[in-house]
Protein backbone atom coordinates (compact mmCIF):
# COMPACT_ATOMS: atom_id res chain seq x y z
CA UNK A 1 0.00 0.00 0.00
CA UNK A 2 1.34 3.47 -0.84
CA UNK A 3 2.52 5.70 2.00
CA UNK A 4 1.32 9.17 3.04
CA UNK A 5 3.93 10.93 0.90
CA UNK A 6 2.69 9.07 -2.16
CA UNK A 7 -0.88 10.24 -1.49
CA UNK A 8 0.33 13.81 -1.07
CA UNK A 9 2.23 13.64 -4.37
CA UNK A 10 -0.83 12.26 -6.13
CA UNK A 11 -3.04 14.99 -4.66
CA UNK A 12 -0.51 17.62 -5.81
CA UNK A 13 -0.52 16.08 -9.31
CA UNK A 14 -4.31 16.33 -9.40
CA UNK A 15 -4.25 19.99 -8.28
CA UNK A 16 -1.59 20.79 -10.87
CA UNK A 17 -3.64 19.34 -13.75
CA UNK A 18 -7.22 20.13 -12.74
CA UNK A 19 -7.42 23.57 -14.34
CA UNK A 20 -7.59 22.38 -17.97
CA UNK A 21 -9.70 19.60 -19.36
CA UNK A 22 -6.99 18.92 -21.95
CA UNK A 23 -5.24 17.21 -19.03
CA UNK A 24 -7.92 14.51 -18.82
CA UNK A 25 -5.72 11.81 -20.38
CA UNK A 26 -2.83 12.62 -18.02
CA UNK A 27 -5.15 12.41 -15.05
CA UNK A 28 -6.78 9.22 -16.35
CA UNK A 29 -3.35 7.63 -16.80
CA UNK A 30 -2.36 8.60 -13.25
CA UNK A 31 -5.65 7.23 -11.93
CA UNK A 32 -4.90 3.92 -13.63
CA UNK A 33 -1.39 3.86 -12.10
CA UNK A 34 -2.87 4.48 -8.67
CA UNK A 35 -5.51 1.82 -9.20
CA UNK A 36 -2.82 -0.71 -10.07
CA UNK A 37 -0.87 0.37 -6.98
CA UNK A 38 -3.63 -0.96 -4.76
CA UNK A 39 -6.34 1.69 -4.59
CA UNK A 40 -8.76 -0.25 -6.79
CA UNK A 41 -11.77 -0.16 -4.45
CA UNK A 42 -11.70 3.63 -4.35
CA UNK A 43 -10.59 4.42 -7.90
CA UNK A 44 -12.29 1.81 -10.05
CA UNK A 45 -15.70 3.48 -9.85
CA UNK A 46 -14.22 6.91 -10.62
CA UNK A 47 -13.10 5.86 -14.08
CA UNK A 48 -16.17 3.73 -14.69
CA UNK A 49 -18.62 6.51 -13.87
CA UNK A 50 -17.13 10.01 -13.98
CA UNK A 51 -14.42 9.15 -16.51
CA UNK A 52 -16.90 7.47 -18.82
CA UNK A 53 -19.35 10.37 -18.46
CA UNK A 54 -16.60 12.83 -19.41
CA UNK A 55 -15.58 10.84 -22.48
CA UNK A 56 -19.20 10.51 -23.60
CA UNK A 57 -19.81 14.25 -23.16
CA UNK A 58 -16.68 15.07 -25.17
CA UNK A 59 -18.04 13.07 -28.09
CA UNK A 60 -20.96 15.45 -28.43
CA UNK A 61 -19.55 18.77 -27.20
CA UNK A 62 -16.37 20.75 -27.65
CA UNK A 63 -16.15 21.26 -23.90
CA UNK A 64 -17.33 19.00 -21.13
CA UNK A 65 -16.11 21.06 -18.20
CA UNK A 66 -18.78 19.99 -15.67
CA UNK A 67 -18.05 16.31 -16.34
CA UNK A 68 -14.30 16.94 -16.19
CA UNK A 69 -14.64 18.71 -12.85
CA UNK A 70 -16.76 15.84 -11.46
CA UNK A 71 -14.09 13.36 -12.62
CA UNK A 72 -11.25 15.36 -11.04
CA UNK A 73 -13.18 15.90 -7.81
CA UNK A 74 -14.04 12.21 -7.51
CA UNK A 75 -10.41 11.25 -8.17
CA UNK A 76 -9.18 13.68 -5.53
CA UNK A 77 -11.76 12.53 -2.96
CA UNK A 78 -10.82 8.88 -3.55
CA UNK A 79 -7.12 9.64 -3.05
CA UNK A 80 -7.80 11.61 0.12
CA UNK A 81 -10.05 8.84 1.45
CA UNK A 82 -7.39 6.22 0.75
CA UNK A 83 -4.82 8.35 2.58
CA UNK A 84 -6.78 8.06 5.82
Amino acid sequence: MPDQQHFEETAAFIREHRSNELNFEKLAARLEEERRAGLDPELGPVMETEGAAYRQARETRASAWPEFERFVSAFEKAVLAAAR
